[in-house]
């Protein structure tokens, strides 16, 4: 029995912990194998300098996905995305 006023160790923390993705809340256990800082499309002409149409959507989807799908053959499972809009 703890002295009074002693603290008792808290019970394990039971919920879990949630991470926010692309398509809402999911369990961070279930992210596996993730890449944290990842920019898939870089332009370094500056941020300030970025138009909307810049880039051609489609040209640059088709020249990233089978990067992204070489990643997820190697175990990669989550990708956090950095690039700036």
């Amino acid at each position: 029995m703890p002295a009074s006023g002693a603290f008792l160790p808290s019970p394990p923390f039971q919920e879990k912990t949630m991470a926010m993705s692309a398509r809402g809340v999911i369990p961070a256990e279930s992210m596996g194998l993730t890449l944290v800082h990842e920019h898939v499309l870089v332009d370094f002409i500056g941020a300030d300098n970025i138009v909307p149409g810049r880039h051609n959507r489609k040209e640059a989807f088709d020249l990233v996905l089978p990067h992204l799908r070489h990643l997820r053959r190697k175990g990669c499972k989550t990708l956090v995305e950095c690039t700036p809009q």
